[in-house]
């Protein structure tokens, strides 16, 4: 992500570097850590698609559905340290 000077493609990266951060504190049991994270990974890859970012193949809309799944499960049990990372799909575009 340091490697580009494309604001919204370093957005991209840095949500996806945030994304598998949060599930390594799920497999450590922290899920203060996992919310913080995904929160964190939920915006810069919001930004990203907003901007319309040099994204590949990724679909974002739906690794974003899957990220506000997960928060709002957290949200009904913030003890939920569940290891059930999304799986970045290919976009359809």
């Amino acid at each position: 992500w340091m490697g580009t000077a494309d604001v919204a493609e370093r957005e991209l990266y840095q949500g996806l570097i945030k994304l598998a951060a949060g599930y390594v504190h799920a497999v450590r049991g922290n899920p203060v850590g996992l919310a913080k994270n995904l929160r964190g990974a939920r915006d810069r890859l919001a930004a990203a698609r907003d901007a319309e970012a040099a994204t590949g193949d990724v679909d974002l809309v739906g690794l974003l559905a899957a990220i506000d799944n997960r928060l709002d499960r957290l949200t009904i049990d913030p003890t939920d340290a569940t290891v059930d990372p999304p799986r970045p799909r290919r976009s359809t575009r």
